[in-house]
């Protein structure tokens, strides 16, 4: 009997604790669904945008059409005029001044400074050329006559000397350009060249006188 009342009570024991298991187990189940739910439930969906309505402008109207062109009139026939433009008459060269050794003076002069034997340009050149040796050989043979005077010898001077000739060569006149700062040696200048004796030849036709040469000397 007392046996019986042991069993019993086991059982009931078991059975108690499978139910409590079962029943704990169902609430575990409920709870996980339900927090599952309310998870999915509270998360919320991406806010839905408004649509955009844009106004598009109108249309502007179209341009007008481009003028057309008008057809050119036609041009009268033009002959053509030909004018004979008139020809400049070709200047002449200007004749090239005569040339002397060494530098000519100041002043008006038919020669100029250079050598007598460059080519000439303008001009009878033979001529020309003839008047430039004839000057060369005067200026030569004048200063050969003043150095042979003691005093001109021994004085420093430089001077331009114009000189007149006969046909024959002879000095007919002598004029200084400009005066050597002593009167005495002026003087002496131009008696020196008065008396010099007549060149071998006398001036070439036509010569430009008076004849303008450099006579110098630096004194012993």
């Amino acid at each position: 009997m007392n046996a019986m009342k042991v069993t019993g009570k086991g059982n009931r024991g078991a059975w108690m604790r499978w139910v409590l298991v079962g029943a704990a187990a169902l609430l575990l189940v409920l709870l996980l669904v339900w927090g599952i739910r309310g998870l999915m439930g509270s998360t919320p969906g991406p806010a839905k945008k408004p649509p955009k309505i844009t106004m598009l402008p109108d249309k502007p109207p179209p341009p007008p059409p481009p003028p057309k062109d008008k057809p050119e009139p036609p041009k009268p026939d033009q002959k053509e005029v030909k004018t004979e433009t008139p020809k400049e008459p070709t200047p002449q060269a200007q004749n090239e001044p005569l040339k002397m050794e060494g530098a000519a003076g100041d002043g008006p002069s038919a020669f100029a400074s250079g050598s007598v034997n460059k080519e000439y340009v303008g001009g009878t050149v033979g001529g020309r050329m003839q008047q430039g040796l004839y000057a060369n050989k005067l200026q030569r043979y004048l200063q050969e006559v003043l150095n042979r005077n003691r005093k001109l010898r021994q004085t420093d001077y430089r001077v331009i000397v114009s000189v007149w000739l006969s046909a024959d060569g002879a000095v007919q006149k002598v004029e200084l350009g400009q005066s050597t700062g002593n009167v005495a040696v002026d003087d002496l200048l131009k008696d020196s060249l008065m008396q010099a004796a007549a060149m071998h030849e006398g001036p070439p036709d036509n010569m430009p006188q008076p004849i303008r040469i450099r006579v110098t000397a630096r004194g012993a």
